[in-house]
C-alpha cells in the first residue's frame, strides 16, 4: 500500500509537472499566436500601403503619359505653326526682294535717262557756248 500511495503521489507531481509544462506551452503557444496576428496585420497594412503607392504611382505614370502626350502635341502643333510661319516669312521676303530688285531697276533706268539728259545738256550746252 505504502509503495502505491508513493507511486501514486510521484505520478500526481508528475501530471502537475506535465500540467504546469501544458500551460505553459499553452500560453506560449497563445503568445506566439498573437505575435502571428500582429506581423500578419502589420504584413497587410504593408500591403494594402504598396498597393495605395502602386495605384497613385500607376495615376501619376498615366497622368504623366498624358502630359507627355500633350506636350508632343503641343511640340507639333508649334512645328506646324513655325512651318507656317517660316513658309510664309520667305514668300514675302520673296515678294520684297522682287519688289526690291524692280525699283531697283527702274531707278537704275531712270539714274541711265537722267545721265543721258545731262550728256545732252552737257553738248547742247558746249555747242551754245562754242556758236557764242
Amino acid at each position: 500500500d505504502d509503495g502505491a500511495a508513493v507511486e501514486l503521489e510521484a505520478l500526481r507531481g508528475r501530471l502537475a509537472a506535465a500540467e504546469t509544462r501544458a500551460d505553459a506551452a499553452e500560453k506560449a503557444s497563445e503568445q506566439a499566436r498573437k505575435s502571428v496576428d500582429k506581423i500578419k496585420k502589420s504584413a497587410e497594412r504593408k500591403v494594402e500601403r504598396a498597393t495605395r503607392e502602386l495605384a497613385a504611382s500607376k495615376s501619376d505614370g498615366d497622368a504623366s503619359a498624358a502630359l507627355r502626350e500633350a506636350h508632343a502635341e503641343e511640340v507639333e502643333q508649334l512645328r506646324s505653326e513655325h512651318a507656317v510661319a517660316l513658309a510664309e516669312a520667305r514668300e514675302e521676303s520673296a515678294a520684297a526682294l522682287a519688289e526690291a530688285r524692280s525699283e531697283g531697276e527702274a531707278a537704275t533706268a531712270a539714274l541711265e535717262a537722267a545721265k543721258a539728259e545731262t550728256a545732252e545738256a552737257r553738248a547742247e550746252a558746249e555747242a551754245a557756248r562754242a556758236q557764242g
